[in-house]
């Protein structure tokens, strides 16, 4: 209540500090800067979103009275980082967005603040068409920082909207820390889905062994009829007159390709047992 009664006194907008102007310079591009005070006061209002986070977290069932006497009664010390994280552990994606929401909007309006009256003071800017002033380029700049792209199609030139752009890069490293492991734990199975995977693949393990040593025994036997039928043909003609024969050639090969693919299958069956 107390700090809600400071900013209501001192950093709400009020329209008689638009009449109070704030000048700043940069020495490495030889500009200076004027900001209203009102705006800035509305930049030094958004960690009042930490309120706002606190009673959202109280209307759940991770912050209320009850989660006070379970945590009680467990022995544990209910804080606002455990509600955090119970949120985060029911719903992740809804967590996410709400989370890039609240980051975005605050982080770009600031940009905008604080990058908007450089366009009409640099002639670097407006020839480069670096407009701050557009909310859009503001998120677009915002989005690209934290998603680490970097097109550099749009920079900061105040010394202000460089502190905008790492506090973006610090909270960009972790949502996409919690992206890779909302996703992560998406795609993971659980443990039901796990016994189902693997029984799925010894029911194809088995089909598999089956199958190879079915071909294995065809193989054997289609290689058997082969041999007899060409040793019956050598025990009827003469030696000399079997080794020219086009016949005898023929069913040569098909024993020697016959013996080959028995090979192969036996030992895709000795792998797959």
């Amino acid at each position: 209540m107390v700090t809600e009664i400071l900013y209501a006194i001192f950093l709400s907008p009020n329209y008689g500090y638009y009449k109070v102007k704030f000048t700043t310079g940069s020495s490495w591009n030889m500009i200076n800067v004027e900001y209203d005070l009102n705006d800035l006061m509305i930049v030094f209002t958004f960690p009042r979103l930490y309120t706002l986070l606190r009673f959202l977290m109280i209307c759940t069932p991770y912050y209320n009275d009850r989660a006070h006497r379970v945590n009680e009664m467990m022995g544990t010390k209910l804080n606002f980082l455990f509600a955090i994280r119970c949120i985060f552990y029911s719903h992740p994606v809804k967590f996410l967005m709400i989370l890039v929401f609240i980051i975005v909007l605050p982080l770009s309006y600031s940009l905008k603040i604080f990058e908007g009256p450089v366009w009409y003071v640099s002639e670097s800017a407006q020839n480069s068409l670096i407009n701050y002033n557009y909310f859009e380029n503001c998120i677009w700049n915002v989005l690209v920082t934290m998603t680490t792209v970097g097109y550099g199609d749009f920079y900061p030139i105040t010394n202000l909207g460089r502190l905008i752009i790492i506090l973006t890069s610090f909270f960009g490293s972790t949502l996409i820390s919690l992206m890779t492991l909302i996703t992560g734990n998406s795609l993971s199975l659980t443990e039901t889905e796990q016994k189902v995977f693997d029984f799925g693949n010894r029911l194809d393990a088995r089909k598999e062994k089956e199958e190879s040593f079915s071909h294995y025994t065809t193989m054997n036997f289609k290689f058997r009829v082969k041999y007899n039928l060409l040793r019956k043909y050598i025990s009827k003609n003469s030696l000399s007159y079997v080794s020219g024969d086009s016949k005898y050639n023929q069913m040569k090969n098909e024993i020697i390709d016959c013996l080959y693919e028995k090979i192969d299958s036996k030992k895709v069956s000795k792998d797959s047992f």
